[in-house]
């Protein structure tokens, strides 16, 4: 339907298989042939994803000239010449070329090394176009304090495929749960020395305004700091805000008054409704129980030849407990340490280092209200509720299910509005913002109805999902909608294009069921032969 002033134009049909052509030559013709304005929204997306590739092969040949000029004598011209260290003042040579200052010339040298010589996978994904510089820069930065070549190509393997498939945001989410994981003793080190060097610092803008930062704070505080001031923003805007302030703008305000020492309710803004302050660190229970030094860990066994390269990392970082005990299957072994070295995670933050989500579990035992989920063997969400605190210090809990569908009827209909069982379940299932590569934490998210309860949608968690409300109102007033599937949502847009995310527990292929298994037994028994049978 075309409305006036609107002016209807038959579309261009793309080249055939577009969206498949890697780059290079034949696809930048493809693109350049090409006039932007004649084609649709659907073609627009193929269009958008098509140039990213291009761009991101074409960063990968400026990489690799800088890094070629780099190694080049700069007064040889009449033959071709490399040379394998440093060429001195290269660099000034590529600075006056790509009118850049010295400092950016230097920081695209290191990242050409970073890519062509240290991690060649990334480069080889850089110039397929499956990553761009902007994710190839947040491998950089992530793995900057990894000295270790083999480590640091481990890591970029295990996770390049959320590069591909995710945002920077979940790629830097991943990137450092695997530090966390394999080399924790190196991200305990650098958390120290950034925390030693803790600040607060006020930044003067161009128009004269003021920009505070707090940085290298407190995880669990500065997280529960946000908590109560969106709680505070959240009473001002139930309440009606006379001055009509954005979420980011009442945000700003409160954290400023607090600061100032200023009442916030003297203040002009609303007082929440009593409640406790809401920290949320997930933690499985092995790295709960924090079960190290078990015996009969021992690094002297040939790993098994189906364990993983996540499995030989940390296996290879074992120290022998009990050296008089013969050790464990490796890949039980490795199975076992898996679980005890996963990291936490801080709704809003992100991983926790095991042994600092351990720590903050403790902090917080005596004055938090402490939740379980149970999961089935493929991560799924089966089970959730509170566990009362007399309960926590020998961890002598008895686990109830949290049957939080059944005061909604038979059919979901009984009641619109979820209740908090539902809710609480909803959260700890979800975790973020359902939408692709959104990571809104699940307490600022609203809960969707993806059958709408207008249209007869029951009020069932099968038919519950966290968007934040971006993607909330996508889904409304956008036409974006979703599926479940077998592996996580089915996002399809207005443009006819899908994409898959899935929910935070199925993320990583996992053997809780087997390795708690193993871990437990191991905890109290003394293994004597070579083998793991009637462990697991």
């Amino acid at each position: 339907m075309t409305t006036a002033g609107e002016a209807r134009v038959v579309p261009q049909a793309l080249p055939p298989g577009l969206a498949e052509l890697p780059p290079g030559p034949r696809l930048s013709a493809a693109l350049a042939s090409l006039d932007l304005r004649r084609l649709t929204a659907h073609q627009l997306a193929v269009v958008i994803a098509a140039q990213q590739r291009q761009i991101a092969h074409e960063q990968s040949r400026l990489l690799a000239a800088v890094w070629e000029l780099g190694h080049t004598p700069l007064d040889v011209r009449d033959a071709v010449v490399r040379k394998p260290d440093l060429v001195p003042f290269a660099m000034v040579e590529a600075a006056q070329a790509g009118r850049w200052t010295q400092q950016h010339a230097n920081e695209i040298r290191d990242l050409a090394f970073f890519v062509l010589d240290q991690v060649p996978a990334l480069g080889d994904a850089l110039a397929a176009g499956q990553v761009d510089l902007e994710k190839v820069k947040v491998f950089k930065r992530l793995l900057s304090n990894v000295v270790d070549v083999a480590l640091m190509r481990t890591i970029v393997a295990l996770a390049l495929p959320a590069a591909i498939h995710g945002t920077t945001g979940t790629l830097r989410s991943r990137l450092y749960r695997l530090r966390c994981k394999l080399s924790p003793e190196a991200v305990r080190r650098q958390r120290e020395r950034d925390h030693d060097s803790r600040y607060l610092a006020a930044h003067q803008e161009i128009s004269g305004l003021v920009t505070l930062v707090a940085r290298f704070c407190d995880e669990p505080v500065a997280m529960a700091a946000l908590e109560h001031i969106d709680a505070i923003a959240a009473a001002t805007r139930a309440a009606g805000d006379p001055l009509r302030r954005t979420t980011d703008q009442l945000r700003a305000d409160i954290a400023l008054s607090l600061l100032a020492g200023v009442d916030p309710a003297k203040a002009g803004f609303a007082t929440p409704a009593d409640r406790k302050g809401t920290v949320t660190v997930t933690v499985n229970l092995a790295t709960l129980a924090g079960l190290t030094g078990l015996p009969g860990l021992s690094i002297r066994s040939r790993t098994c030849p189906h364990a993983t390269l996540t499995e030989r990392a940390v296996l290879s970082r074992l120290t022998v407990a009990d050296p008089d005990v013969v050790g464990l299957c490796p890949q039980c072994l490795a199975q076992a340490a898996d679980l005890v070295l996963e990291p936490g995670d801080l709704a809003g933050y992100g991983p926790l280092v095991a042994h600092i989500a351990r720590q903050t579990a403790a902090q917080l035992a005596r004055v938090s209200t402490w939740r379980f989920a149970v999961t089935d063997d493929h991560g799924r969400l089966v089970a959730e509720g509170a566990i009362p605190t007399d309960l926590l210090p020998d961890l002598q809990v008895e686990l109830r299910r949290w049957a939080a569908d059944t005061t909604a009827g038979p059919d979901g209909r009984a009641h619109r509005t979820p209740t908090a069982a539902q809710a609480a379940f909803v959260r700890a299932r979800d975790r973020h913002c359902q939408a692709p590569g959104c990571r809104v934490p699940a307490h600022r998210c609203q809960i969707d109805h993806r059958i709408p309860w207008s249209v007869g949608g029951p009020t069932l968690i099968d038919n519950l999902y966290c968007l934040c409300r971006l993607h909330h109102r996508a889904k409304d007033e956008a036409g974006f909608t979703y599926h479940p599937t077998g592996d996580g949502l089915r996002w399809t847009t207005p443009a006819g294009h899908t994409y898959l995310t899935r929910p935070p527990s199925r993320r990583r292929r996992r053997r809780d069921h087997r390795s708690l298994g193993i871990l437990v037994t191991v905890a109290g028994y003394r293994h004597r032969s070579r083998g793991c049978d009637g462990l697991a």
